[in-house]
């Protein structure tokens, strides 16, 4: 629940500083922290070209958010620290899986981020930046398809890791490019650039990259103490 309250917050907070296409690009980075992590947290053994492959993503960020210029500021900040929180939730979930239906793990998680951020709005309702703003009508028709779709994917996500692995799974999330530059378009009438998407095409093959080692390696577990690579 922390993860996934740190991710929309830190995700909705890149959305004021960045187009939606740019947000989703940097936030592409989550498969590769969550490779990262399951080592930590999962015990996955990871090698040293699945290494590389991961720093070379990163790098990929670093063009989208090109550091020496104007593109890296609080968005980009914001957004990486959302792919943070997304990787850690993916992999708690994907752990918590193996003894938790998903039914529960949605349930307890949206139970615990409401009572958060309920507490939160208290102890922050006298910042001027956390003031809270009470919708309008027209308002809950949008709120009310962002819970239901938000809620709809969080159990799919669920089902999804209990079946399979992280480094395999996650690649797949890089289809929500192609949404981010729809709705981008459509809505604000943003189009990535050309140097965010040579960025996102590195990340994107870094991450390929890493689930062809994660097959290779399942299709070769068969050979007896051969060392990851």
């Amino acid at each position: 629940a922390g993860a996934n309250g740190m991710t929309l917050l830190t995700f909705f907070g890149a959305l004021i500083f960045l187009p939606l296409a740019d947000t989703v690009a940097i936030t592409f980075v989550s498969p590769l922290i969550m490779c990262a992590l399951a080592v930590p947290m999962l015990k996955e053994r990871v090698g040293p070209r699945r290494w590389a492959a991961i720093v070379v993503g990163f790098l990929g960020v670093l063009v989208i958010t090109r550091p020496s210029g104007a593109g890296f500021g609080w968005g980009a900040v914001l957004a990486l620290a959302a792919a943070f929180g997304d990787a850690i939730g993916i992999n708690i979930t994907r752990r918590m899986s193996q003894t938790e239906s998903s039914h529960s793990m949605l349930f307890w998680s949206s139970v615990i981020l409401i009572v958060a951020f309920i507490v939160q709005m208290a102890v922050l309702s006298s910042v001027p930046a956390f003031a809270w703003t009470m919708p309008v009508v027209r308002d809950l028709p949008v709120i009310a398809v962002l819970a239901l779709t938000g809620s709809g994917a969080q159990f799919c996500l669920a089902q999804a890791f209990r079946y399979g692995e992280v480094s395999a799974l996650a690649p797949l999330e890089y289809g929500a490019l192609i949404w981010a530059v729809i709705f981008g378009y459509l809505f604000w009438g943003d189009l990535p650039t050309v140097t965010v998407l040579l960025g996102v095409a590195i990340i994107i093959a870094s991450s390929v990259y890493i689930a062809h080692r994660e097959a290779r390696e399942k299709g070769a577990s068969a050979v007896p103490d051969r060392d990851l690579i």
